[in-house]
Protein backbone atom coordinates (compact mmCIF):
# COMPACT_ATOMS: atom_id res chain seq x y z
CA UNK A 1 0.00 0.00 0.00
CA UNK A 2 3.07 2.18 0.68
CA UNK A 3 4.50 1.71 -2.20
CA UNK A 4 1.02 2.78 -4.40
CA UNK A 5 0.81 6.26 -2.35
CA UNK A 6 4.34 7.03 -2.67
CA UNK A 7 4.42 7.46 -6.81
CA UNK A 8 0.87 9.73 -6.37
CA UNK A 9 2.52 11.84 -3.73
CA UNK A 10 5.60 12.44 -6.01
CA UNK A 11 3.90 13.01 -8.95
CA UNK A 12 1.50 15.70 -6.45
CA UNK A 13 4.68 17.66 -5.49
CA UNK A 14 6.60 17.89 -8.76
CA UNK A 15 3.58 19.38 -10.08
CA UNK A 16 3.16 21.51 -7.20
CA UNK A 17 7.01 22.76 -7.76
CA UNK A 18 6.47 23.14 -11.29
CA UNK A 19 3.29 25.46 -10.90
CA UNK A 20 4.90 27.59 -8.16
CA UNK A 21 8.18 27.75 -10.14
CA UNK A 22 6.40 28.59 -13.46
CA UNK A 23 4.58 31.63 -11.46
CA UNK A 24 7.38 33.20 -10.09
CA UNK A 25 9.31 32.84 -13.71
CA UNK A 26 6.36 35.10 -14.64
CA UNK A 27 6.59 37.33 -12.21
CA UNK A 28 10.09 37.68 -12.58
CA UNK A 29 9.44 38.70 -16.33
CA UNK A 30 6.91 41.39 -14.93
CA UNK A 31 9.95 43.19 -12.59
CA UNK A 32 10.05 47.05 -13.05
CA UNK A 33 13.66 47.29 -14.14
CA UNK A 34 13.25 51.08 -14.12
CA UNK A 35 12.16 51.17 -10.46
CA UNK A 36 14.83 49.07 -9.38
CA UNK A 37 17.29 51.38 -10.99
CA UNK A 38 15.41 54.33 -9.99
CA UNK A 39 15.76 52.92 -6.28
CA UNK A 40 19.88 52.45 -6.53
CA UNK A 41 20.13 55.83 -8.15
CA UNK A 42 18.14 57.71 -5.28
CA UNK A 43 20.03 55.96 -2.63
CA UNK A 44 23.34 56.58 -4.66
CA UNK A 45 22.36 59.88 -5.13
CA UNK A 46 21.89 60.16 -0.72
CA UNK A 47 25.14 57.94 -0.21
CA UNK A 48 27.29 61.04 -2.15
CA UNK A 49 25.25 64.06 -0.31
CA UNK A 50 25.95 62.87 3.12
CA UNK A 51 29.21 62.07 2.21
CA UNK A 52 29.66 65.29 0.71
CA UNK A 53 28.59 66.79 4.43
CA UNK A 54 30.52 64.57 6.24
CA UNK A 55 33.45 65.74 4.54
CA UNK A 56 33.01 69.10 4.66
CA UNK A 57 32.21 69.13 8.59
CA UNK A 58 35.60 66.87 9.19
CA UNK A 59 37.79 69.18 7.32
CA UNK A 60 36.43 72.25 9.17
CA UNK A 61 36.42 70.16 12.33
CA UNK A 62 40.34 69.61 11.39
CA UNK A 63 40.69 73.40 10.81
CA UNK A 64 39.24 73.92 13.99
CA UNK A 65 41.54 71.64 15.67
CA UNK A 66 44.38 72.69 13.98
CA UNK A 67 44.23 76.32 14.57
CA UNK A 68 43.03 75.82 18.38
CA UNK A 69 46.83 73.43 18.32
CA UNK A 70 48.42 77.00 16.82
CA UNK A 71 47.11 79.11 19.40
CA UNK A 72 47.67 77.27 22.37
CA UNK A 73 51.23 76.43 21.26
CA UNK A 74 52.09 79.84 21.15
CA UNK A 75 50.71 80.95 24.46
CA UNK A 76 52.93 78.16 25.69
CA UNK A 77 56.07 79.28 23.73
CA UNK A 78 55.33 82.91 24.83
CA UNK A 79 55.29 82.06 28.05
CA UNK A 80 58.36 79.67 27.77
CA UNK A 81 60.42 82.21 26.10
CA UNK A 82 59.55 84.74 29.37
CA UNK A 83 60.22 82.62 32.09
CA UNK A 84 63.55 81.69 30.44
CA UNK A 85 64.63 84.95 29.56
CA UNK A 86 63.59 86.13 33.06
CA UNK A 87 65.78 83.05 34.35
CA UNK A 88 68.69 84.45 32.44
CA UNK A 89 68.53 87.53 33.74
CA UNK A 90 67.74 86.69 37.16
CA UNK A 91 71.18 84.07 36.98
CA UNK A 92 73.66 87.21 35.31
CA UNK A 93 72.27 89.62 38.37
CA UNK A 94 72.81 86.84 40.73
CA UNK A 95 76.04 86.50 39.24
CA UNK A 96 77.07 89.87 39.47
CA UNK A 97 76.25 90.34 42.97
CA UNK A 98 78.29 87.43 43.64
CA UNK A 99 81.31 88.65 42.21
CA UNK A 100 81.11 92.11 44.17
CA UNK A 101 80.41 89.76 47.50
CA UNK A 102 83.17 88.28 47.04
CA UNK A 103 85.50 91.05 46.57
CA UNK A 104 84.23 92.49 49.97
CA UNK A 105 83.83 89.32 52.15
CA UNK A 106 86.31 87.02 50.92
CA UNK A 107 85.87 82.89 49.84
CA UNK A 108 84.09 82.02 53.05
CA UNK A 109 81.76 79.28 54.27
CA UNK A 110 78.50 81.81 54.38
CA UNK A 111 79.65 82.51 50.39
CA UNK A 112 79.56 79.13 49.82
CA UNK A 113 76.41 78.04 51.48
CA UNK A 114 74.34 81.40 49.97
CA UNK A 115 76.36 80.29 46.27
CA UNK A 116 74.16 77.32 46.96
CA UNK A 117 70.58 79.08 46.63
CA UNK A 118 71.76 81.46 43.74
CA UNK A 119 73.01 78.48 41.12
CA UNK A 120 70.29 76.24 39.74
CA UNK A 121 73.23 73.63 39.50
CA UNK A 122 72.28 72.67 43.44
CA UNK A 123 69.33 70.53 43.77
CA UNK A 124 66.65 71.63 45.83
CA UNK A 125 68.27 75.50 46.36
CA UNK A 126 65.85 78.69 45.48
CA UNK A 127 66.70 78.94 41.84
CA UNK A 128 66.93 75.19 41.24
CA UNK A 129 63.41 74.87 42.65
CA UNK A 130 62.82 77.75 40.09
CA UNK A 131 64.24 76.94 36.78
CA UNK A 132 61.93 73.47 37.47
CA UNK A 133 58.87 75.07 37.71
CA UNK A 134 59.40 76.76 34.41
CA UNK A 135 61.01 73.77 32.49
CA UNK A 136 58.97 71.38 30.46
CA UNK A 137 61.79 68.65 30.91
CA UNK A 138 61.40 67.99 34.50
CA UNK A 139 58.46 65.92 34.96
CA UNK A 140 55.72 66.50 37.23
CA UNK A 141 56.24 70.65 37.55
CA UNK A 142 54.31 73.85 36.24
CA UNK A 143 55.32 74.11 32.59
CA UNK A 144 55.56 70.35 32.30
CA UNK A 145 52.11 69.82 33.12
CA UNK A 146 51.09 72.38 31.03
CA UNK A 147 52.88 71.32 27.63
CA UNK A 148 51.28 67.80 27.89
CA UNK A 149 47.65 69.60 28.06
CA UNK A 150 48.38 71.00 25.17
CA UNK A 151 50.56 68.54 22.91
CA UNK A 152 48.33 65.59 21.59
CA UNK A 153 51.72 63.47 21.55
CA UNK A 154 51.07 63.14 25.57
CA UNK A 155 48.48 59.80 25.69
CA UNK A 156 45.15 60.92 27.81
CA UNK A 157 45.93 64.40 28.52
CA UNK A 158 43.47 67.64 27.36
CA UNK A 159 44.54 67.93 23.62
CA UNK A 160 45.08 64.26 23.00
CA UNK A 161 41.52 63.73 24.01
CA UNK A 162 40.03 66.08 21.62
CA UNK A 163 42.22 64.96 18.77
CA UNK A 164 40.33 61.76 19.11
CA UNK A 165 37.44 62.99 19.24
CA UNK A 166 37.71 64.22 15.84
CA UNK A 167 40.00 61.98 14.07
CA UNK A 168 38.24 58.99 12.29
CA UNK A 169 41.28 57.23 12.79
CA UNK A 170 40.62 56.69 16.44
CA UNK A 171 38.29 53.53 16.47
CA UNK A 172 35.21 54.10 18.91
CA UNK A 173 35.47 57.68 19.08
CA UNK A 174 32.84 60.50 17.79
CA UNK A 175 34.53 60.92 14.28
CA UNK A 176 35.20 57.43 13.37
CA UNK A 177 31.35 56.79 14.57
CA UNK A 178 29.96 59.23 12.56
CA UNK A 179 32.27 57.97 9.26
CA UNK A 180 30.63 54.32 10.05
CA UNK A 181 27.43 55.67 9.51
CA UNK A 182 27.05 57.49 6.72
CA UNK A 183 29.57 54.92 4.72
CA UNK A 184 27.75 52.07 3.39
CA UNK A 185 31.15 49.76 4.09
CA UNK A 186 30.51 49.27 7.41
CA UNK A 187 27.89 46.67 7.90
CA UNK A 188 25.45 47.19 9.87
CA UNK A 189 25.65 50.89 10.35
CA UNK A 190 22.68 53.10 8.94
CA UNK A 191 24.21 53.59 5.12
CA UNK A 192 25.02 49.83 4.99
CA UNK A 193 21.39 48.59 6.19
CA UNK A 194 19.39 51.89 3.62
CA UNK A 195 21.85 50.02 0.63
CA UNK A 196 20.97 46.36 1.14
CA UNK A 197 17.04 47.74 1.36
CA UNK A 198 17.74 49.99 -2.13
CA UNK A 199 20.00 47.12 -3.92
CA UNK A 200 18.53 44.15 -5.25
CA UNK A 201 21.83 42.30 -4.94
CA UNK A 202 21.30 41.72 -1.32
CA UNK A 203 19.15 38.88 -0.47
CA UNK A 204 16.25 39.13 2.40
CA UNK A 205 16.22 42.89 1.67
CA UNK A 206 13.18 45.17 0.24
CA UNK A 207 14.39 45.17 -3.07
CA UNK A 208 15.48 41.70 -3.43
CA UNK A 209 12.25 40.72 -1.96
CA UNK A 210 10.84 42.38 -5.14
CA UNK A 211 13.19 41.13 -7.57
CA UNK A 212 12.59 37.61 -6.75
CA UNK A 213 8.59 37.88 -6.96
CA UNK A 214 8.19 37.82 -2.97
CA UNK A 215 5.98 41.34 -2.81
CA UNK A 216 4.33 43.19 -5.25
CA UNK A 217 5.93 47.17 -6.42
CA UNK A 218 3.01 48.47 -4.40
CA UNK A 219 4.44 46.38 -1.70
CA UNK A 220 8.13 47.15 -2.33
CA UNK A 221 7.13 51.21 -2.81
CA UNK A 222 5.63 51.02 0.46
CA UNK A 223 8.05 49.47 2.50
CA UNK A 224 11.58 51.25 0.53
CA UNK A 225 9.57 54.47 1.16
CA UNK A 226 9.06 53.25 5.48
CA UNK A 227 12.98 52.35 5.37
CA UNK A 228 13.78 55.54 3.70
CA UNK A 229 12.46 57.83 6.39
CA UNK A 230 13.41 55.46 9.49
CA UNK A 231 16.89 55.70 8.01
CA UNK A 232 17.23 59.01 7.17
CA UNK A 233 15.84 60.21 10.58
CA UNK A 234 17.78 58.02 12.46
CA UNK A 235 21.60 59.25 10.28
CA UNK A 236 20.15 62.90 10.77
CA UNK A 237 19.70 62.59 14.46
CA UNK A 238 22.62 60.64 14.88
CA UNK A 239 24.70 63.72 13.30
CA UNK A 240 23.41 66.14 15.22
CA UNK A 241 24.16 64.58 18.38
CA UNK A 242 27.95 63.36 17.39
CA UNK A 243 28.18 67.35 16.13
CA UNK A 244 27.04 68.66 19.56
CA UNK A 245 29.56 65.75 21.08
CA UNK A 246 32.41 67.55 19.52
CA UNK A 247 31.15 71.11 19.86
CA UNK A 248 31.37 69.83 23.54
CA UNK A 249 34.84 68.42 24.03
CA UNK A 250 36.29 71.63 22.00
CA UNK A 251 34.76 73.60 24.64
CA UNK A 252 35.92 71.71 27.52
CA UNK A 253 39.18 71.83 25.62
CA UNK A 254 39.33 74.96 25.80
CA UNK A 255 38.35 76.02 28.95
CA UNK A 256 41.18 73.19 30.55
CA UNK A 257 43.76 74.49 28.72
CA UNK A 258 42.89 78.06 29.94
CA UNK A 259 42.54 76.66 33.38
CA UNK A 260 45.50 74.98 33.17
CA UNK A 261 47.12 77.56 31.81
CA UNK A 262 46.49 80.25 34.87
CA UNK A 263 47.67 77.39 37.35
CA UNK A 264 51.03 77.44 35.63
CA UNK A 265 51.29 80.94 35.99
CA UNK A 266 50.66 81.22 39.26
CA UNK A 267 52.77 78.17 40.19
CA UNK A 268 55.83 80.03 38.48
CA UNK A 269 54.98 83.38 39.81
CA UNK A 270 54.98 82.15 43.35
CA UNK A 271 57.77 79.96 43.17
CA UNK A 272 59.34 82.68 41.47
CA UNK A 273 58.43 84.60 44.33
CA UNK A 274 59.16 82.04 46.95
CA UNK A 275 62.68 81.42 45.63
CA UNK A 276 63.84 84.86 45.39
CA UNK A 277 62.34 85.82 48.56
CA UNK A 278 64.55 82.86 49.92
CA UNK A 279 67.73 84.03 47.77
CA UNK A 280 67.41 87.80 49.42
CA UNK A 281 66.42 86.66 53.15
CA UNK A 282 69.56 84.50 52.99
CA UNK A 283 71.72 87.36 51.52
CA UNK A 284 70.57 89.46 54.62
CA UNK A 285 71.28 87.21 57.00
CA UNK A 286 74.74 86.38 56.29
CA UNK A 287 75.79 90.04 54.72
CA UNK A 288 73.37 92.48 55.99
CA UNK A 289 71.16 93.37 53.13
CA UNK A 290 68.69 91.27 50.92
CA UNK A 291 68.45 92.17 46.83
CA UNK A 292 65.78 93.00 44.98
CA UNK A 293 64.22 92.09 41.81
CA UNK A 294 62.71 93.07 38.74
CA UNK A 295 59.21 91.76 38.39
CA UNK A 296 57.80 89.16 36.18
CA UNK A 297 55.13 89.97 33.62
CA UNK A 298 53.76 86.63 32.74
CA UNK A 299 49.79 87.47 32.86
CA UNK A 300 47.54 87.25 29.42
CA UNK A 301 45.11 90.01 29.12
CA UNK A 302 41.66 88.86 30.05
CA UNK A 303 38.14 90.29 28.94
CA UNK A 304 35.22 90.60 31.34
CA UNK A 305 31.89 91.55 28.92
CA UNK A 306 29.34 92.77 31.71
CA UNK A 307 30.77 90.83 34.45
CA UNK A 308 31.69 87.77 32.83
CA UNK A 309 35.11 86.35 32.41
CA UNK A 310 35.84 85.12 28.55
CA UNK A 311 37.11 82.72 27.93
CA UNK A 312 38.64 82.82 23.87
CA UNK A 313 40.30 80.02 21.79
CA UNK A 314 43.25 83.23 20.76
CA UNK A 315 43.46 84.85 23.87
CA UNK A 316 43.87 89.01 23.03
CA UNK A 317 47.62 90.26 22.10
CA UNK A 318 49.32 93.64 22.45
CA UNK A 319 51.03 95.40 19.83
CA UNK A 320 52.47 98.30 19.04
CA UNK A 321 50.80 99.42 22.19
CA UNK A 322 47.23 98.43 21.07
CA UNK A 323 45.42 95.74 22.51
CA UNK A 324 43.75 93.54 19.70
CA UNK A 325 41.05 91.22 20.25
CA UNK A 326 39.22 88.51 18.49
CA UNK A 327 36.59 90.16 16.28
CA UNK A 328 34.09 87.63 15.55
CA UNK A 329 34.15 86.24 20.01
CA UNK A 330 33.79 89.73 21.13
CA UNK A 331 30.91 90.61 18.63
CA UNK A 332 29.08 87.39 18.56
CA UNK A 333 29.02 87.73 22.53
CA UNK A 334 27.32 91.46 22.55
CA UNK A 335 25.20 90.26 20.12
CA UNK A 336 26.03 90.77 16.21
CA UNK A 337 25.94 88.70 13.43
CA UNK A 338 29.33 87.83 11.67
CA UNK A 339 29.95 86.87 8.55
CA UNK A 340 33.26 86.34 7.42
CA UNK A 341 34.72 86.43 3.93
CA UNK A 342 37.60 84.59 3.07
CA UNK A 343 38.20 85.79 -0.77
CA UNK A 344 39.04 88.84 0.36
CA UNK A 345 39.25 88.62 3.70
CA UNK A 346 36.33 91.00 5.22
CA UNK A 347 34.21 91.08 8.10
CA UNK A 348 30.47 92.16 7.93
CA UNK A 349 28.84 92.46 11.48
CA UNK A 350 25.09 93.33 11.78
CA UNK A 351 23.31 94.34 15.34
CA UNK A 352 20.28 95.63 15.21
CA UNK A 353 20.66 98.86 12.41
CA UNK A 354 23.94 99.19 12.84
CA UNK A 355 26.72 97.64 10.02
CA UNK A 356 30.08 97.25 10.40
CA UNK A 357 32.68 96.64 7.85
CA UNK A 358 36.27 95.84 7.99
CA UNK A 359 39.28 94.03 5.86
CA UNK A 360 42.22 92.44 7.43
CA UNK A 361 45.50 94.52 7.57
CA UNK A 362 43.58 97.97 6.76
CA UNK A 363 43.77 100.78 8.78
CA UNK A 364 39.58 101.96 7.80
CA UNK A 365 36.61 100.46 8.83
CA UNK A 366 33.23 101.42 7.72
CA UNK A 367 30.24 101.42 10.84
CA UNK A 368 26.75 102.46 9.07
CA UNK A 369 27.89 105.30 7.46
CA UNK A 370 30.87 106.75 8.73
CA UNK A 371 34.34 105.93 7.94
CA UNK A 372 36.56 104.93 11.05
CA UNK A 373 40.40 105.12 11.39
CA UNK A 374 41.75 102.27 13.15
CA UNK A 375 44.57 102.99 15.68
CA UNK A 376 46.21 99.78 13.97
CA UNK A 377 44.98 97.75 10.99
CA UNK A 378 42.87 94.65 11.87
CA UNK A 379 45.33 91.62 11.24
CA UNK A 380 45.09 87.89 11.61
CA UNK A 381 46.70 86.41 14.55
CA UNK A 382 47.03 82.43 14.03
CA UNK A 383 43.83 82.22 11.64
CA UNK A 384 41.54 84.78 13.48
CA UNK A 385 40.66 88.45 13.25
CA UNK A 386 41.83 90.43 15.07
CA UNK A 387 40.73 93.88 15.59
CA UNK A 388 41.89 96.91 17.98
CA UNK A 389 39.83 96.99 21.40
CA UNK A 390 39.00 101.04 20.72
CA UNK A 391 37.12 99.79 17.92
CA UNK A 392 34.52 97.71 20.18
CA UNK A 393 33.48 101.05 21.52
CA UNK A 394 33.42 102.99 18.14
CA UNK A 395 31.64 99.83 16.11
CA UNK A 396 28.38 98.76 18.56
CA UNK A 397 28.68 101.51 21.03
CA UNK A 398 29.81 99.47 24.33
CA UNK A 399 31.76 101.00 26.77
CA UNK A 400 35.57 99.48 26.89
CA UNK A 401 38.34 99.92 30.56
CA UNK A 402 41.21 98.93 30.25
CA UNK A 403 43.11 98.09 33.29
CA UNK A 404 46.89 97.67 32.96
CA UNK A 405 47.51 96.52 36.43
CA UNK A 406 45.51 93.38 36.05
CA UNK A 407 45.60 93.47 32.53
CA UNK A 408 42.00 93.40 32.25
CA UNK A 409 39.91 94.75 29.54
CA UNK A 410 36.24 95.43 30.97
CA UNK A 411 33.42 95.78 28.01
CA UNK A 412 29.61 96.87 29.45
CA UNK A 413 27.17 97.24 27.06
CA UNK A 414 23.61 99.20 28.24
CA UNK A 415 21.82 95.60 27.38
CA UNK A 416 23.38 92.68 28.70
CA UNK A 417 24.18 90.26 26.01
CA UNK A 418 22.57 86.74 26.16
CA UNK A 419 24.76 83.91 28.37
CA UNK A 420 26.31 82.04 25.46
CA UNK A 421 25.89 77.74 25.76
Amino acid sequence: MTRAILPSFLAVSMACTLIFSQHSVVHAADVDRDFLDEVKEEFAAYKEAEAADYKQYLEKTKKDYDMLRKSTTNEFNRIESLTESDLNALSKLLKKDYDQLVKKVGNTQKLNEYHKYIDAYYTGFAMDLYEKTIDPYYEGYAMDLYEKDIDPYYTGYTMDLYEKEIDPYYTGYTMDLYQKEVDPYYTGYTMDLLQKESDSYYSGYTMDLYESGSITKREAEKRIEQKRKEYTSKLESLKQNYQAKIAQKRKETLIKINTRKDQTIAAILKQRKDSLNAISNKRKAYFGSGISFPPLQLGYIRVVINGEVQIFEQSPVVQRGNTLVPLRAIFEKLGAQVDWNASNLTVTAVKGETKISLQMNKQQAQVGNKSVTLPIAAQMVNGYAMVPLRFVSEGLGAQVHWDASSQTVTITTSVRPTRSN
